[in-house]
Formats: structure tokens, C-alpha cells, sequence
């Protein structure tokens, strides 16, 4: 399956995830990411109407003296049918989408029951037709604790959406506390559009969105083979930027400039040339 975007971030490129800089508005995320060398910034959904405060024109003056782009809006939790959430709360972010641009929209399950494949598809191709008008991917992120836990299920879904700008989000952690390895990644490889890294010991918590939240390692610092992970997605063709997402009680305790760059220290070491 071939995917395009309308953003202009590859593979050299690493992307300043906000789990990374917790507490961070998008001006600061902007700068630090712009101080630290990322190319690319990833805002939650629920910052798009605060970003938005002073109009969508001041953040694309913002980015573009910075030379940053918007990589990711993360957080899409209720995109299915089975949730019936306010949908209007999605309003700002679909105002970043269309009238800023943005690489890929990440969604993901946090509920535990399953539901049918198929109805998971319907609410991932609607979200993919919406998004398609502006030129954004969707990627679906599976999280091992919940109804969409692993990458064979994730991928059922988004071929029986079969939308050609939606595919697959990787994130190391996950990946890894999935059980996953090599074998279940190259199984997926034709639909990742994209990635982000972190690490992880190899003995979990016992609760692991507790773990998650609070208690990720930079890559390349734990047991996940990272590195090993990134050579099998480059080696694929896989062009994606390299999304730095490390949520940890550690970073948060710096400043943002200290934990960015620590975190683009470790990606970029991880990564290879």
C-alpha cells in the first residue's frame, strides 16, 4: 500500500512528541523543538483549542520561523462507533488539520472490551475520508492492555478500513510489552506510516498504563532492541520522521531544554547514520 502526505518530514527528521515535554504550550513545544533539532512537533488533542487561541495563522508564522511542522495530533481515543462521546470536542483539532497541516492524526483503543473488526474499520475509515481532504495520514496505534492490543489485530483493522492514507503507528514500548519482535513487525511493514521510540526494561510493572505514562526509558536504554526495531522499518523503506516519546517522571523533573535534548541524544544514537 502506498501513502502520501502533504508534509515534507522523512526519515532524518525527529519529531519532539508532547509526552516528552509534559506541561509544555505549543509556542514552548515550537522553541524547544526548533533549540533542541527536531524538525517536528506532536500536540494532544485536547491543546489544539488552546493553540489555536490566537488563530491558525499565528501558529503557522510560528512554525514557520522556527522551520518546524506539526508531525502529529495524538490522543484519538473515542474515533470508533462504540464510543459515544460529544464528537464536538474533535472541532479544534479538524481546525488544525485543515487549516495548518499536519502529517498524520494517532489514534488508538484505551477501552478493554473487543469489539468486531469491522466495526472498528467503519470508525477508522471515516476518520481516514475526513482526513484525506488535507492530505493527513491516520495511524493506529495498538496498546497491549486494551481491545486493540497487538500489531495483527491493529493491521486487521485498518486493511478491512482499507484506506489508502491509513495504516499503522509502531512505538517501541509497546511493541515490546506487546511481546512482539521481529517477526510480528515484518508481518505489518506494508502499513506503518509511523514511529516512535522509547525503551523499556524487561521485566514490566504490574500495572503497565502506569508504566507507560510515568516510567519509559530513552531509547536505548532498556531491553527493547530498539535499534534493531528502527533497522527492520529503514531497511523496509519505511520514511517516516522518528517521533521521540518518552514519557517519564524523570524528564518531566528537568526543564524542557534538558529533557529534549537528552531524549534527541539517545534517538539519534539509536538510529544509526
Amino acid at each position: 500500500m502506498t501513502f502520501t502526505s502533504s508534509s515534507s518530514l522523512g526519515r532524518d527528521d525527529l519529531v519532539l512528541c508532547a509526552g516528552t515535554v509534559l506541561g509544555t504550550d505549543f509556542l514552548t513545544r515550537v522553541e524547544v523543538a526548533a533549540a533542541t533539532g527536531y524538525r517536528g512537533v506532536t500536540l494532544r488533542v485536547g491543546e489544539c483549542g488552546a493553540a489555536l487561541a490566537s488563530g491558525a495563522a499565528e501558529m503557522l508564522r510560528v512554525l514557520d520561523e522556527h522551520d518546524v511542522e506539526i508531525a502529529e495530533l495524538d490522543g484519538i481515543t473515542d474515533w470508533a462507533g462504540h464510543h459515544d462521546e460529544d464528537r464536538s470536542r474533535f472541532d479544534p483539532m479538524w481546525s488544525v488539520v485543515e487549516e495548518v497541516g499536519v502529517r498524520a492524526l494517532n489514534v488508538m483503543e484505551m477501552g478493554t472490551a473487543q469489539m468486531p473488526v469491522e466495526a472498528y474499520a467503519e470508525g477508522f475509515a471515516s476518520l481516514c475520508d475526513r482526513a484525506a481532504d488535507s492530505g493527513t495520514l491516520v495511524g493506529l496505534e495498538p496498546l497491549p492492555w486494551t481491545g486493540i492490543p497487538d500489531l495483527a489485530r491493529a493491521a486487521d483493522i485498518v486493511r478491512a478500513a482499507g484506506r489508502p492514507n491509513g495504516g499503522l503507528t509502531v512505538d517501541t514500548w509497546h511493541l515490546f510489552r506487546a511481546g512482539h519482535g521481529v517477526a510480528e513487525l515484518t508481518a505489518v511493514l506494508d502499513l506503518v506510516i509511523g514511529i516512535q521510540v522509547n525503551d523499556a526494561p524487561t521485566a514490566p510493572m504490574s500495572d503497565l498504563l502506569v508504566e507507560t505514562q510515568h516510567h519509559r526509558l530513552l531509547p536505548g536504554r532498556g531491553d527493547a532492541a530498539v535499534a534493531n526495531t528502527l533497522r527492520v522499518l529503514r531497511d523496509a523503506g519505511i520514511d517516516a520522521p522518528l517521533g521521540v516519546e518518552v514519557m517519564s517522571d524523570a524528564l518531566a523533573a528537568m526543564t524542557p531544554i534538558a529533557a529534549a535534548a537528552l531524549a534527541a541524544e539517545a534517538a539519534r544514537e539509536v538510529s544509526g547514520p
